[in-house]
């Protein structure tokens, strides 16, 4: 039975016959080189930038969530047998009134409205609730806050004091105004 391979025919003895008719007990020589497949590599090229793009995105996302939270103020400790919200631990404003003396809202004097709340940036807001806190005497162990109120000669602070011997000297009016503000903090999802 004779086999054909690219221009030659193989007899039943070994032979190759060539296509002008010959035959030869040598070998098959070899068949040609073939050209090098010319591959684009488009498809892996694109792959591995499209890898890295995906990689450095969510890199970038990482590091936005990261930056956010930073300046995102934690929510306030309170303990499971009480209500009373506690002050922030979370650095306050730059932006708080300039005389030394002047409160950042009249929570003593009259009820706390979203009109109020609405002008103020949400580090304001926070600083209006440590501002409670601070006429009652707080100390504030974050550098940020305290340095805030140590100017203001309404400001004396007892690190003695707990926050519930604190909250327990506030009046009715201070207490519906700091439960307002941090209920209008968490409609925010501030806290």
């Amino acid at each position: 039975m004779a086999v054909r391979r690219q221009g030659f025919t193989v007899d039943d003895a070994g032979n190759i016959v060539m296509r002008g008719g010959g035959t030869s007990s040598e070998p098959t020589p070899p068949p040609p080189p073939r050209p090098p497949r010319r591959r684009s590599g488009g498809g892996k090229k694109f792959l591995k930038a499209l890898l890295v793009i995906v990689i450095i995105a969510v890199g970038l996302v990482g590091v936005k969530k990261y930056l956010d939270s930073r300046g995102k103020p934690s929510a306030p400790y309170t303990p499971a047998t009480s209500t009373t919200p506690r002050p922030s631990q979370t650095p306050t404003p730059a932006q708080t009134p300039e005389a030394e003396d002047e409160y950042i809202l009249p929570t003593d004097s009259r009820l706390i409205t979203k009109e109020d709340l609405d002008s103020m940036s949400r580090e304001e807001v926070r600083a209006s609730v440590n501002e409670i806190y601070a006429r009652h005497g707080r100390y504030f162990y974050t550098d940020a806050i305290r340095e805030l109120f140590e100017g203001r000669s309404w400001y004396n602070p007892d690190p003695s004091l707990t926050d519930e011997q604190i909250t327990a000297t506030f009046s009715e009016l201070e207490q519906k105004n700091l439960n307002f503000i941090v209920k209008y903090e968490q409609d925010k999802g501030w806290q």
